[in-house]
């Protein structure tokens, strides 16, 4: 193994670790006792700026200068600019000096040495502190050294910003916990503390819940006609029409833009009754700017289900069924069983028919927006499938993926959406990119698959591929052979759901990869779950190392785009930019 893919093991090791660590301290000197005898070296100190950034001390080291656990012999301080260490700091680079002999800024601590590397750790342009390294024999450091240690800094440069931010929580606790949790404009619980309350229904198992996704129809007609503040005033007058229609003990959340959404105690008869209500209360019209506005819903339910696993598939179904109301007709509701899905021969009937489906080509795509952080731009889509059966209507993703792959026509809708998104770029010239999602099956044979190297020739640079960790470590030489080749034609991978587990951490550094996108399960805890946001954060430190991009999933909620931006995650993808939209 090269030096630089173990010593980028390392660093990807550290990673890991650190996420797992809540101070900066522990963070330290998980540094100086796990990985720097790693890299090679005598000795390591790691030294804090105080709070004036005008001395520096002595907090954790390796070598002859830890002589016990966590204990440092005779710690000294450094001012700025003093010795090789303090340039580091005062100037904000790094420094590598070959034979300290000959710098009039060498500063002698325990012992004398030959050659040293000092490194700043840097936190929003801030010097906080400095890694330093020296060793007995002249020319040692290296710039893969450099690059290693670098790297590191970056991660405790993270942490140390992490713990500032939770610091600053702190202050004001109660008014952050309420404002992650509530929408600001109707001041119900948002999206985040309703998967909470979900997840903790589901984990508790016990009793019967429904849960209603209530959409408004024609919405942006009213939008349209009397604007977006009179658009506003209007949501506030639904959600209060609708707490005025459910139970005490239901619980009303406003999801996002006019979607609201309901978790009701009983079974479906008492849930479809109570939904009714809240879809006749809207029937009298609300009065916005001296008129008379009439409004309608349509909603979708769906029964907890403890086989479901968790509250985002839960959505999913009420989130179908909404959809496949909406295409009936307004104000109405439907629920998640009770077209035909109570027959349970459906799962079989769908095994049968996706090689028609495929052959009559039903499977449709659509596209939700990739947007910037920084302005709000959209640099790009993604291709999300989409099965509209000629007698079922919309059917959902998780009802028949899981069939094909059992059935081995996954391959087949792969090459379905490929085609399509090649009509849709003969079609549109748009600047944008579109994502299309390969499934283990088709990156195994990838370099067999001449549509999708047709149109990698062809649009290569408009064309991005997402796979998940779990496909590319299972298919690990193909996956590296196939990905190289569309890299060839200017078409750029992205690493899908990445760190739902870590077995890809060693991989990534081999794997032709351009992006690691962010699990969504990982975005929705943030502000609410410092380990989600710890993992975050070493997932970008590692990211910067490789020279990777990073795009984050699932957002949903500006305090969740602000978080992620302070963070410096460039691209992101939620509903909060928008649902996605089918394709004609």
């Amino acid at each position: 193994m090269s030096s630089s893919a173990y010593y980028l093991q390392a660093l990807s090791r550290f990673a890991v670790a650190a996420a797992s660590v809540n101070r900066v301290d522990e963070v330290l000197w998980l540094l100086t006792d796990e990985i720097v005898a790693d890299l090679g070296f005598e000795d390591c100190v790691v030294y804090l700026a105080d709070e004036k950034r005008e001395t520096l001390r002595q907090v954790a080291a390796f070598g002859q200068k830890s002589p016990s656990p966590h204990v440092i012999s005779n710690p000294i301080e450094l001012r700025f600019g003093q010795g090789i260490t303090g340039r580091a700091a005062a100037i904000a680079k790094s420094i590598l000096v070959n034979d300290v002999r000959e710098d009039p800024n060498y500063v002698v601590d325990d012992q004398a040495r030959l050659s040293e590397l000092a490194v700043p750790i840097v936190v929003e342009g801030q010097v906080v502190g400095v890694i330093d390294s020296e060793h007995s024999e002249l020319n040692f450091y290296t710039q893969d050294h450099q690059f290693t240690l670098e790297a590191l800094a970056s991660v405790i440069g993270a942490k140390y910003e992490q713990a500032k931010l939770v610091t600053q929580l702190r202050r004001s606790e109660a008014e952050a916990l309420y404002a992650a949790s509530h929408d600001p404009l109707t001041g119900l619980p948002n999206r985040a503390q309703f998967l909470k309350w979900l997840d903790a229904k589901l984990n508790l198992a016990k009793g019967s819940s429904v849960l209603v996704l209530l959409d408004l129809d024609r919405f942006k007609v009213v939008n349209d006609r009397f604007g977006h503040t009179a658009g506003d005033e209007l949501l506030v007058a639904v959600a209060e029409r609708l707490k005025r229609a459910i139970p005490t003990n239901a619980k009303l959340a406003r999801l996002s833009g006019d979607e609201f959404t309901c978790l009701i105690e009983g079974n479906v008869t008492e849930a479809k009754a109570i939904t009714q209500s809240m879809l006749d209360s809207l029937k009298q019209p609300i009065e916005l700017k001296a008129d008379l506005v009439n409004i309608r819903a349509s909603a979708g339910l769906a029964q907890m289900d403890p086989t479901m696993g968790d509250s985002s598939s839960w959505l999913r179904r009420a989130d179908a069924m909404l959809y496949q109301q909406k295409g009936v007709g307004e104000s109405g509701l439907m629920v998640y069983g009770e077209h035909l899905r109570t027959n349970l021969g459906f799962q079989s009937e769908l095994e049968v028919e996706i090689e028609t489906a495929i052959a009559q080509k039903q499977f449709r795509f659509a596209l939700q927006p990739i947007v910037s952080l920084e302005d709000g731009c959209t640099i790009g889509a993604e291709a999300l499938v989409r099965w509209i059966h000629p007698k079922h209507g919309f059917i959902p993703p998780n009802d028949f993926i899981s069939s094909a792959e059992r059935s081995g026509h996954v391959k087949g809708i792969d090459g379905c959406v490929v085609d399509l998104v090649r009509d849709w770029f003969e079609h549109n010239d748009s600047e944008s990119y579109i994502s299309v999602n390969l499934s283990p099956a088709s990156l195994s044979v990838l370099n067999d698959d001449t549509t999708l190297h047709c149109l990698s020739e062809e649009f290569g640079p408009r064309l991005r591929v997402e796979v998940t960790e779990r496909a590319m470590i299972a298919n690990f030489e193909l996956a590296a052979a196939g990905l190289e080749h569309l890299r060839s034609h200017g078409v750029k991978v992205l690493l899908d759901d990445f760190c739902t587990g870590y077995s890809s951490l060693s991989y990534v550094h081999r794997l032709p990869v351009d992006a690691l996108k962010i699990d969504q399960s990982f975005v929705a805890r943030l502000g609410e779950d410092t380990r989600s946001e710890s993992l975050i954060r070493m997932i970008i430190a590692l990211a910067d190392s490789l020279s990777l991009d990073v795009i984050a999933e699932g957002i949903e909620t500006e305090h969740q785009r602000a978080l992620l931006k302070s963070l410096n995650v460039e691209f992101g993808q939620g509903y909060l930019f928008g649902k996605p939209v089918l394709q004609a």
